[in-house]
This record gives structure tokens, C-alpha cells and sequence, in this order.
């Protein structure tokens, strides 16, 4: 009797919550599908049907089935394939294709050829204009460039005087020139040294007067000797813009006046100059105050200055001090040496009273301190 076997069947639903056993096989009857199952996998391995209608396409990614277009662009690689073979190795694969050649059929390259296109430079052009090529030029030329640029406007450079060059100095740093022969020429050394025109400042034609305290005459033919009695000059009045004549020594015998305006003239003067802060009045008192010249000064002054009004005086007045007084402890004493300026005060310091001449007045220390200067 023939036997008939029936494995596990379930629609897809029920088939997909199925866990069977090692080895077991059940049927998806919702899609006619036999799965496979390893006693792990819930739903059991679906098995591809004959016609793949349960099967993906595949995808560059995922395995599956070859779709219609898919099929299409595999026949058009195949068939691109051997037009390649074809074309470039020769039909059947016997024929190697040649090497490429200058104005003749197209070809492989050689390695000689690939050389010289690997050293050929990036951007590189076979059409440079003239104005390119003169901008290429000249990020190169200069010193040492080796590039002949000696010419300009067809004329090239010479130290002596040769004709249709361009000037250039020699080693001496002089440019030489022929004798000038017209007008607008440049005139040569030996040519200042004979000219007419300094000739004639030796001959008779100029005389000096005697004026405005210019004493001597002659023509200049021979040595003369001109002397200038300033003590009969006019004095005047000196202001900005007059001239101070200035004898250079710097240079030995060779001597040279020059001006210099009065409003421009550096004089020697006190550049260095020290003032104190404002020091306490004290009276029977001796008091130091270092200066910082590095010297004795050249010109010091030791005064007063009001800080409270008072014998008539204003804020910020200076006075004078009167050095002695009455009595010997009454004198004020100043002084100055490298270091210091220095006041000694006695019992008293007075000053005239500016409100009352006729009344003497003696100094509130409160009201006053001391203010040295000196310059160098």
C-alpha cells in the first residue's frame, strides 16, 4: 500500500511562531513555501521557491535575485567586454595592438613616452604669448641670472666716452664725456680748468670797491688781500632768518664758510637742569638736597615758595631771601658743591613785607618751603 506523507503545516502567520526541530521540516501553505528548522530559529529557513517569487532582488549589498534590468546591463557588459578585447588585443586575443605613433593610428603609449610626460611640468603651455613670456622673464632676471639684459633700446652700457652707448660709471665712480663742442653739451674737467669765462675772474675785469667796510682794491690779475673792518659796520638788530657765517675746521688746511640762519643755530646752553620738590622750612636748621648733575652746578638758585599767604604774598609766589640779617644767627646761607645745594637757616628768616615796604617781616616756616634749582 503506498503511503502518503504530510509534514507540519501552517498558514504564514501560524508557520512564523513555529519552532520545530532539528532536521524538521513544515510547509507555509500561505505561500506554498517548505521551510527548514534547527531547533533555534522561531519561523523555521524559508526555502526559495522554483520560480524565486519569494527570493529579493539582489542589491550591491545583499544576495538575491537578478532582476530583467539587471539581466540587460550583464548582456551589454559581456558584449562591451569583447568589443574591448576586440579592438585592443585583436579578435581572439592573437593580434597585440600596436604602439601609438606621431600622426598615425591610435595605440598604446610607451614607457619612454610616459617619462617624458611625467616630466612635464603642471598647468604647462605650448602657446605662451609674448607678453607671458616677458612676465616669466622677469621673475628670473637680475644679478647673476646669466640673462643678457645689458641692452636698453638696442644701446648697451660703457664706463668710457664711446659713442652711442649709455653712460655708466667706471671703477672710480666718475662718467667719462668727450669735450662738449655746442651749446647743451656736458663740459669736461679740462674744459672747466682752461674756460674763458674762468680765465677772465683773473684778469682786469673785475675790481673791487671799497664799501661797507671792505678795505684794500685792485683787479684780481695778481694775489690780493681783502680785509673786512667790521668795528666799522652799523650795528643792527638781529632776527629770525639772518645768516651767522660758520667756519668749517673739520678739514685741515682745506677751510669753507658756510651760513647758517640765527632762527636754525644750535648755541651751546644749559641743557641739564634740576629742580627740587618743594623742601620743609625750618629755621636754626642746615638742609641737604642731593641735585644729580654729576658736577657743581653752573648757575644754582635756593628761594621761597609761598604755600599759605602771607606777608602779603600770594600761593605759589617766589622770594628772593634777603642772606643776612640783624643778628650773625639771623642769616640765611647758600651754597653748592658736586652733590648738594644746600641752605642754612638761623633764628630768623626775613623777608620784605609787600604789604607794608616800611616794615620788615619774618617768615612763618608753616607758611613757606624751599625750592633749589641749578643747571650745568
Amino acid at each position: 500500500m503506498t503511503k502518503r506523507v504530510q509534514f507540519i503545516r501552517h498558514v504564514k502567520s501560524a508557520a512564523d511562531l513555529f519552532l520545530g526541530f532539528i532536521g524538521e521540516l513544515t510547509v507555509n501553505t500561505t505561500d506554498n513555501v517548505l521551510r527548514v528548522h534547527d531547533g533555534a530559529t522561531v519561523g523555521g529557513i524559508e526555502q526559495a521557491r522554483k520560480d524565486l517569487d519569494n527570493v529579493s532582488a539582489a542589491t550591491t549589498s545583499i544576495d538575491g535575485k537578478m532582476t530583467a534590468a539587471q539581466a540587460t546591463e550583464v548582456a551589454q557588459a559581456t558584449t562591451d567586454i569583447a568589443t574591448i578585447n576586440a579592438d585592443h588585443i585583436g579578435v581572439g586575443g592573437v593580434t597585440q595592438h600596436p604602439d601609438a605613433v606621431a600622426a598615425g593610428a591610435s595605440g598604446f603609449i610607451t614607457g619612454a613616452d610616459q617619462t617624458k610626460l611625467d616630466g612635464i611640468e603642471t598647468a604647462a603651455k605650448d602657446d605662451l604669448s609674448a607678453a607671458e613670456i616677458l612676465a616669466l622673464l622677469l621673475t628670473v632676471d637680475g644679478a647673476g641670472s646669466a640673462l643678457d639684459a645689458d641692452f636698453l633700446d638696442g644701446l648697451n652700457s660703457a664706463a668710457a666716452a664711446t659713442v652711442s652707448t649709455i653712460m655708466a660709471r667706471d671703477s672710480a665712480g666718475r662718467s667719462k664725456v668727450v669735450d662738449g663742442a655746442v651749446a647743451g653739451d656736458i663740459a669736461t674737467k679740462g674744459q672747466m680748468d682752461t674756460a674763458d669765462d674762468l680765465r677772465a675772474l683773473k684778469t682786469t675785469t673785475i675790481t673791487p670797491a671799497a664799501a661797507s667796510g671792505l678795505a684794500g682794491g685792485g683787479d684780481l690779475s695778481a694775489n690780493r688781500t681783502l680785509n673786512l673792518d667790521i668795528n666799522s659796520l652799523a650795528a643792527d638788530t638781529v632776527v629770525s632768518g639772518d645768516l651767522v657765517p660758520i667756519e668749517d675746521i673739520s678739514g685741515g688746511d682745506d677751510k669753507k664758510v658756510t651760513a647758517q640762519s640765527i632762527s636754525d643755530l644750535s648755541l651751546a646752553k644749559f641743557t641739564v637742569e634740576f629742580e627740587s620738590t618743594p623742601q620743609t622750612v625750618a629755621i636754626n636748621n642746615l638742609l641737604n638736597v642731593a641735585h644729580g648733575l654729576g658736577a657743581r652746578p653752573k648757575i644754582y638758585s635756593i628761594v621761597l615758595r609761598c604755600v599759605i599767604a602771607d606777608l602779603g604774598y600770594s600761593i605759589d609766589d617766589e622770594v628772593q631771601v634777603n642772606f643776612s640779617g640783624g643778628a650773625a644767627n639771623e642769616s640765611v646761607t647758600f651754597s653748592a658743591d658736586a652733590t648738594n645745594l644746600t641752605v642754612i637757616a638761623g633764628s630768623i628768616i626775613g623777608v620784605h613785607n609787600q604789604s607794608s615796604f616800611a616794615v620788615p617781616g619774618t617768615v612763618n616756616p608753616t607758611n613757606w618751603r624751599w625750592i633749589m634749582r641749578g643747571w650745568l
